[in-house]
C-alpha cells in the first residue's frame, strides 16, 4: 500500500513547495505531494535560494506525518537514494550522491534535497526535491554556477516535471517504507554504492574551523565519518559543510 500520493497536487507557480506544505500542514494528509511548475523562492541548506523558469526544473515536496524527530536527520539520505534511482531510471545516466543531500552527474549538481522537521501536535517532516531539467551549460555559466548541471546538459535527455514527479514519488515511497520498517542501516549498502563522497579527500567546515580529511564511511545515524589526523570524526549534516578538494564532489 502506497504512503505517498502518486499524483501530486500541481501548481503553476509557488515561492517554495516546502514552505507551502508547512503553511498548509494541518490541511494536508500524510503522504500529500505538491509540485510547482515554477518555483520562485526555492531554498537549500544554510538558507541558499534560487528561482526557476517555467518547466526548467522539477520542484516537488511531500509530507510525512507521525515521524520521530530523530528520524528527520536521516531522511535526506533515504530520499537521496530514492531520487538517484529514479533519475537513473528516467534519464538513463549514472547519478551519484554527494553527502548528504545533493545528486551529481559527471561531477555536476543536478538535484538538491531539503528535509525539514516540523514540531506541533505531532511531529512531521516535509521533504523537498529540486531537479534541474532543461538548463544548458551556458545558463549555468551566465549565473556563475560552474558546478551546476541539468539532466539535459549532462544526460542529453529532456524530461517533463509532471512525469518525472510520478517516478520520483514511486521510488521515494518504496525506500521510505523500507526506512521506517528496517531503519537507515538497511539502506546504507545501496547508498554507499552510489556515493560521490566516500573514499575521497574532503574539506570539512564547521564551527568556523576547517579541516582536511578522508571520507571513510556513513554512520548508522547518517553522519559522515571522516578520518582527520589519525582519528575518525562523525560529521553531522546540520553542523558542517563538506566539499571535495577537486571540483564539486
Amino acid at each position: 500500500m502506497s504512503r505517498l500520493e502518486r499524483a501530486p497536487r500541481v501548481f503553476a507557480e509557488l515561492g517554495s513547495t516546502n514552505t507551502h506544505c508547512k503553511a498548509h500542514l494541518a490541511d494536508l494528509p500524510d503522504g500529500a505531494a505538491v509540485l510547482a511548475l515554477r518555483q520562485t523562492a526555492g531554498r537549500g541548506r544554510r538558507g541558499k535560494s534560487w528561482a526557476d523558469t517555467a518547466d526548467s526544473g522539477m520542484a516537488l515536496s511531500f509530507v510525512l506525518k507521525g515521524i520521530e524527530l530523530r528520524q528527520v536527520a536521516a531522511l535526506p539520505l533515504c530520499v537521496g537514494l530514492a531520487v538517484s534511482e529514479a533519475l537513473e531510471e528516467a534519464a538513463g545516466c549514472r547519478t551519484e550522491i554527494k553527502w548528504p543531500n545533493d545528486l551529481v552527474v559527471w561531477g555536476k549538481k543536478v538535484c538538491g534535497i531539503l528535509c525539514e522537521g516540523v514540531v506541533g501536535e505531532e511531529t512531521a517532516a516535509v521533504c523537498g526535491v529540486g531537479v534541474n531539467l532543461t538548463q544548458t551549460a551556458e545558463d549555468f555559466a551566465r549565473r556563475q554556477l560552474p558546478h551546476g548541471g541539468s539532466l539535459l546538459s549532462e544526460c542529453g535527455v529532456r524530461l517533463a516535471p509532471r512525469e518525472l514527479a510520478v517516478q520520483v514519488l514511486a521510488h521515494c515511497d518504496r525506500r521510505i517504507e523500507q526506512f521506517f520498517a528496517q531503519g537507515l542501516p538497511s539502506l546504507l549498502p545501496a547508498y554507499r554504492a552510489r556515493s560521490a563522497t566516500l573514499d575521497r579527500t574532503v574539506r570539512v567546515l564547521w564551527e568556523g574551523r576547517e579541516a582536511v580529511g578522508r571520507a571513510v564511511d556513513v554512520g548508522e545515524d547518517g553522519s559522515l565519518l571522516v578520518e582527520i589526523g589519525g582519528r575518525v570524526v562523525p560529521v553531522c549534516s546540520g553542523e558542517a559543510s563538506v566539499r571535495g578538494l577537486y571540483g564539486y564532489r
